[in-house]
């Protein structure tokens, strides 16, 4: 398919976290988002121009737009009722696959990305990116791990009620 939308990412990891956390996607040209724990988070664009990213300031899940990777590890899981309540909750839901959610969390377009599996490769990249950018990185039951197999990145403003609603993972 011609979606643009996958990234390739890197993570340097040490005593089980994420130190630091790089992910490009090629298929938007140069377009990358890096971060190291206490530098901050940084985007650079496709023209090579490089600024500082921050997560959005929405407060309530019912005003921001969540994501996820796809449906059937909500299925695979048992949880789709979880996935039903957090898109009842917030104001729009959309599936943008794996790490390309996650930048749209770090990069203040989405408040929430949901993944219901997740290695621990790639949540080592995330765990950085999404904090320097001020967002909350955990699993689904709210512990700042990269090797439970399931993320939840927000803004930090929406975590508690995404958690929320990842409570109950009966459907």
């Amino acid at each position: 398919s011609d979606v643009p939308l996958f990234g390739t990412m890197v993570a340097v990891e040490c005593d089980g976290r994420g130190k630091i956390g790089v992910i490009a996607f090629p298929g938007l040209g140069k377009t990358s988002i890096d971060a190291m724990v206490g530098g901050g988070a940084w985007i650079t664009n496709a023209e090579g121009q490089r600024s500082r990213t921050d997560v959005n300031k929405t407060q309530r899940l019912e005003d921001g737009l969540v994501l996820t990777t796809d449906w059937e590890g909500f299925r695979e899981r048992d949880a789709e009722g979880n996935l039903n309540r957090l898109a009842a909750e917030s104001w729009y839901m959309r599936t943008w696959g794996d790490c390309y959610g996650h930048y749209l969390v770090a990069s203040g377009r989405a408040v929430a990305m949901v993944d219901a599996r997740l290695n621990i490769w790639d949540a080592a990249a995330l765990q950085p990116i999404i904090e320097e950018a001020g967002g909350s990185f955990t699993d689904w039951d709210g512990r700042e791990a990269i090797d439970s197999g399931d993320g939840v990145s927000t803004n930090g403003l929406v975590r508690d009620e995404v958690l929320r609603l990842l409570e109950s993972r009966a459907s």
